[in-house]
């Protein structure tokens, strides 16, 4: 059985340290910056060499099975683009490569 979306704003934990909510990226972005986040968008032509700021919250926006569109590229325009290699990876791959990096400081 599928479960439903929460309402807009609403963030609910569907497993350990992934949270979902309504809205498209554009009002998790707004979200996460008003709460101080450091937002980040993977992309395999972003920046390889770079640093998740410490002591900070980060936030990371990933496509899965299939790329971004122009509508969701315009939303993540201006943001950090970082990397984890130039092979296309599966969402949950690269929450595990995430998970490991921040748990190395």
């Amino acid at each position: 059985m599928k479960t439903p979306v929460p309402p807009i704003g609403r963030f609910v934990e569907v497993s350990d340290g992934i949270f979902q909510s309504g809205g498209g990226i554009g009002q998790t972005i707004a979200e996460w910056k008003k709460d101080g986040l450091e937002c980040f968008v993977l992309d395999a032509k972003g920046l390889v060499e770079y640093s998740i700021p410490e002591g900070k919250s980060v936030g990371f926006v990933l496509s899965d099975d299939s790329a971004f569109t122009e509508e969701d590229l315009v939303e993540l325009e201006g943001l950090n683009r970082i990397s984890l290699g130039d092979v296309w990876l599966q969402g949950h791959a690269c929450i595990a490569i995430l998970h490991h990096f921040l748990d190395q400081g």
